[in-house]
């Protein structure tokens, strides 16, 4: 009798054991092939598992090795801590391991700086607009911290200049930039003096003789009357052009009417008629005659060369 009621407690107890095995396996999920010890484990240390299996296929064992050593190490001793029947710890410890594979080699944050508008007159603005992306721990726009999202800057450089930003993040950092082109509008020109203008002018025909640049006794009549018409004109600037007939070269010609308007000049500054910072010679050589060189027949015209063997008087006004 005593023997029967032994063998039911003992079948009691088996049936109370594989019906707490089979409640206990509800939160069990089975090993991975790698792992030893027993067939089922707490399912948030098979899913730390996965996550470390997913970061080793995905290159971050290599990529991030003292990151990925860690929450390994963390995988491992919560096996250990769960074969030593502390189940809440090394569970704890799972989810703690599963959080730093998910977290393993985070992609760097990145930036976009730009300039509105890009192009500025000095003395004008411009707004710098900072985007980020990404996990962002700290931004910086031109030495000023902003949100970790971005943030704006208004900027007033004299000259073209360059802004940069930079991102902190847990995957590293990232810097970009942008320029602000400042251009510095073209002074106007100056005004231009106003044109000398002619208010009066005396042709004298001072015929100096071929070859020649001196003053002929027959002719101080006519200088005579050069000296009067400028003296009515006192204060005022007087230009002096001298021209030649039509015989020789260009070069030789424009050398003896420099000459000849130089010589009516000393005679004009001797008479008194005008100081001499106020009167100027040129020559323009054989270029503007006033009367013919030739006949229409072709042949030397010495009345019309002697004509241009000239100088004229100009009163300039200032």
């Amino acid at each position: 009798m005593k023997a029967l009621d032994a063998k039911r407690v003992f079948i009691c107890v088996i049936a109370v054991f594989c019906m707490s095995l089979m409640v206990g396996c509800s939160g069990m999920k089975e090993r991975p092939e790698y792992r030893s010890g027993y067939q089922y484990y707490p399912a948030e240390l098979v899913d730390a598992d996965g996550e470390l299996s997913a970061a080793r296929a995905s290159g971050k064992d290599k990529a991030c090795p003292a990151e990925y050593n860690d929450a390994k190490n963390m995988v491992d001793r919560a096996y250990e801590v769960y074969m030593a029947c502390r189940t809440q710890e090394a569970i704890d410890m799972a989810i703690k391991a599963m959080a730093m594979a998910k977290a393993l080699c985070p992609t760097p944050p990145t930036c976009d700086l730009t300039a509105v508008p890009m192009e500025i007159a000095k003395g004008q603005s411009a707004t710098l607009s900072l985007i980020t992306a990404g996990k962002v721990k700290a931004a910086v726009l031109d030495g000023t911290e902003v949100a970790a999202t971005g943030g704006t800057l208004t900027v007033s450089p004299t000259s073209t200049a360059s802004y940069t930003a930079k991102v902190d993040g847990s995957g590293g950092s990232a810097t970009c930039s942008v320029t602000v082109k400042v251009t510095v509008p073209t002074p106007p020109p100056p005004a231009a003096a106003p044109e000398a203008r002619v208010i009066d002018r005396l042709t004298i025909h001072v015929n100096f003789a071929f070859d020649k640049s001196n003053v002929r006794k027959a002719d101080e009549a006519d200088l005579k009357k050069a000296s009067d018409f400028v003296r009515k004109y006192p204060g005022a600037k007087v230009a002096l052009e001298g021209h030649t007939d039509g015989k020789g070269t260009e070069q030789y010609n424009q050398k003896l009417s420099e000459r000849r308007a130089e010589a009516v000049k000393q005679y004009l500054i001797k008479d008194g008629a005008v100081d001499k910072a106020r009167i100027s010679a040129r020559g323009y050589g054989k270029s503007r005659p006033i009367a013919p060189n030739k006949t229409k027949g072709g042949k030397d015209n010495p009345e019309g060369r002697a004509e241009n063997r000239r100088v004229e008087i100009l009163i300039i006004s200032e």
